[in-house]
């Protein structure tokens, strides 16, 4: 489902700087996951900012509220990563969740993505559907759908949020 979050755009803006003030780092070695990837030799390329360099900074944690408040997802977020493509990079097709789930006898993760795509035009497949995502737009899934996003010409940058699986975000959108 592709949520329209244009109504957060200045907020999405300011984060969208505030982490390139910041600084991405290059997934490579542990911290890139990986799932079966490297069976395929197909190991992604991006860089990424996890969720506790946030934890690690009270101005960092002041952004993602700001904007997950201007989003109104601010209760319900559990996570939050900011994954950026430089052209050439790519995300191969993530199947990490399925075999965590596995391995840690669960039926499924307790959150679901909100994928918030910071720059124009980004692409995501998902379960073998291409979407092209307009900026200041989300889709939402679960991390248990394989999903990949194909060899980008241009810079694409995503702020991805986990809320858990209860929460309606067409509900939360459409109360803000």
């Amino acid at each position: 489902m592709i949520h329209d979050f244009t109504f957060a755009k200045e907020e999405l803006l300011e984060y969208h700087k505030y982490c390139d003030s910041i600084g991405y780092k290059r997934a490579i070695g542990v911290g890139r996951r990986t799932g079966n990837s490297d069976l395929r030799n197909s190991l992604s390329a991006y860089e990424y900012i996890r969720t506790a360099v946030f934890y690690k900074n009270n101005t960092h944690m002041k952004e993602v509220r700001k904007v997950t408040s201007a989003m109104n997802v601010w209760d319900n977020v559990l996570v939050y990563y900011v994954l950026q493509l430089q052209p050439g990079d790519f995300l191969d097709t993530q199947d990490y969740w399925i075999e965590w789930v596995k391995q840690n006898k669960l039926t499924k993760p307790i959150g679901k993505f909100v994928s918030v795509a910071l720059t124009n035009n980004n692409s995501l497949t998902i379960e073998g559907t291409s979407y092209k995502v307009p900026q200041y737009h989300a889709v939402e899934f679960s991390p248990m759908q394989l999903h990949s996003i194909p060899k980008v010409k241009n810079k694409e940058t995503w702020a991805v949020f986990m809320v858990a699986n209860y929460v309606s975000v067409s509900e939360k959108i459409i109360n803000r």
